[in-house]
């Protein structure tokens, strides 16, 4: 059976990622996916249409009731030592839709087990204990280890940032003037040259041919909500 029923993705408009202290919320605001905790950046609306789509048919591979003593092993404790991964879908209004909490990796091992015993220490994860819609004694295994769903933001912000390319002119301004260079070419795959260089002045074509299309697919980690711009060295750039 499908491990969240009859799931309505198209009434998703929040996401709520929670395990321990650590939370992240993602939200529609004017069709456009954004992240809470980033100052409202948008987020990566492919990763979390792949995610919605893969839920929305994702099967169990067996279902058991477990009393609470065994929750704690399974990592599906909420006051245990590792609390499980909870995910709320919701909708516009704010109203649940689907509760979902994620314990722990199963993992692959050479030997014959019962897919509800520990994989051991060895092998790799190949599924994951969860529990759906609020139950707290029927624990289900499916056959994928949701490794990305966590109240992590990085994973879930747009990283297409900007792009520049077939650059024909670099030029590149530091906080101490005499550092600064400019870099030029005639036509769009020609060689890079100063463009007013000095007597006894040459390039070094090994390091030019590294910045010929520096922005070409810029990307980057996290966004920084709520420094300053001396914290960042944004107040002297370059």
């Amino acid at each position: 059976q499908k491990l969240l029923g009859d799931f309505a993705v198209n009434d998703v408009a929040q996401i709520a990622i929670k395990r321990g202290t650590n939370e992240l919320a993602l939200a529609k605001k004017n069709d456009l996916w954004r992240v809470a905790q980033r100052g409202d950046y948008p987020a990566n609306f492919a990763e979390i249409s792949g995610l919605l789509l893969k839920l929305k048919d994702l099967k169990v591979v067996q279902t058991e009731i477990v009393g609470a003593s065994q929750l704690p092993r399974l990592e599906l404790a909420p006051n245990g030592t590792n609390p499980p991964t909870t995910v709320e879908f919701l909708d516009a209004g704010g109203k649940a839709i689907k509760t979902l909490a994620l314990g722990k990796k199963h993992l692959k091992s050479g030997g014959q087990r019962s897919p509800m015993e520990d994989g051991g220490d060895g092998g790799f994860p190949d599924g994951r204990y969860v529990m759906a819609g609020g139950v707290s004694d029927r624990v289900a295994l499916i056959s994928d280890p949701l490794a990305n769903l966590e109240p992590n933001a990085g994973p879930w912000l747009n990283k297409e940032f900007f792009k520049v390319e077939k650059a024909r002119a670099i030029a590149v301004t530091f906080p101490q003037a005499t550092n600064s260079w400019k870099l030029v070419r005639d036509t769009e795959g020609g060689t890079l040259k100063f463009a007013e260089a000095k007597p006894g002045e040459e390039l070094d074509s090994n390091k030019a041919s590294g910045v010929g299309n520096p922005f070409a697919s810029a990307s980057f980690d996290d966004v920084a909500v709520g420094a300053t711009a001396e914290q960042t060295g944004l107040h002297q750039p370059t």
